[in-house]
This record gives structure tokens, sequence and C-alpha cells, in this order.
């Protein structure tokens, strides 16, 4: 559910270790997800393993203790896919704002989407917690298309149906100025 990358900033003159002042997690918010990737490293998409609210909160725990000193703060969302559970991100990323704002950590959330699920109600909720936004694309229509596709897709012997024109590439746009 949870990985952690830091980066420790050496003092000089110092004997003792520095302070971790930069922190980086990654929130595994789900593994269930809505298309079936060719290259996809989760083995089983059709699981519905999430992150539950108990662990989501023993996650936050863990970052609050781990990162109480550090100065600047990176969280980012992933999955499958986590905005099938927008809520999940909405809950983390407004309890991590909360704090950071308390602790003086300058933080900074990021997510990463198939865009499929980039709806207005959750691009609002991604715009008012600023978390950036990383639209995962295989390209135009014909790549994505070869490599993307929905549930069942000939994965599951079913005819592949491409999930390039299920992008919300325009409120993507419309809400992060992306081109």
């Amino acid at each position: 559910a949870l990985e952690m990358a830091t980066t420790a900033i050496p003092s000089a003159g110092r004997k003792e270790a520095a302070p971790l002042q930069r922190r980086g997690y990654y929130i595994y918010v789900t593994e269930a997800c809505n298309l079936r990737c060719s290259y996809c490293f989760v083995s089983e998409k059709t699981n519905h393993r999430h992150l539950t609210t108990g662990m989501a909160e023993k996650v936050l725990g863990f970052i609050f203790r781990e990162s109480s000193e550090a100065k600047d703060l990176y969280v980012h969302f992933f999955g499958g896919e986590p905005l099938i559970r927008p809520h999940t991100v909405d809950h983390l990323a407004g309890r991590l704002r909360a704090w950071s704002a308390g602790q003086r950590v300058r933080l900074r959330l990021g997510i990463t989407t198939n865009g499929t699920l980039l709806t207005k109600a959750n691009c609002e909720m991604l715009q008012r917690h600023d978390v950036g936004v990383q639209l995962s694309l295989d390209g135009g229509r014909e790549g994505n298309d070869v490599h993307r596709q929905i549930m069942g897709g000939d994965q599951c012997g079913l005819a592949r149906i491409g999930a390039f024109d299920l992008v919300n590439i325009d409120n993507y746009i419309a809400y992060f100025g992306k081109g």
C-alpha cells in the first residue's frame, strides 16, 4: 500500500546524521483498473483489493511520523487506476493538506491516471487539493488502442476494443491547462 523514497540533504561539518529534509511516498489506492493494458504489471486486474479506511489511516500515521521533520514532502497516488476510488484520494489528499499546513511542510501531491475517469467531479476534487495529474497514454489512437483495451478485450478472448476515445482529454486540458 505504500512505497517510500527519501533523500537526505547532507549538512557540512556535522558528525551526526542529517535529518531527512525531503520525503516521497507512493500510495497504492487500488489494484483494480477499468482497462486491460497488455503490459500492465498488475497480474490480477479484476481483483477488488483497495486501500481500506483502516489501512489508509495507518499509512497516513506512518507518513506523519516519518515526515515530521521534513521540509518537503511528495505523495503520489497510484494503482491500478486510483480514480476508481476517488473518495479515498479525496480523503488522503485532504488529510495530507491539513497536516502539512499545520507542520509547515511543503507538500506536493500527484496522481497517475489513464484518464478515463477524469470526470468533472474528479477533476474538481484533484484541483481543490492541488494534485498534479500525470496522464498515462500510449501515443495517439492507434498506438493507444493496440495496448490499452477496455475490460474484456482480446486478453479475455473477446474482440479487442481500444480505450483511446474513453480518455477525458477535454477535462484534462480544461482543469489542468496542459496540452
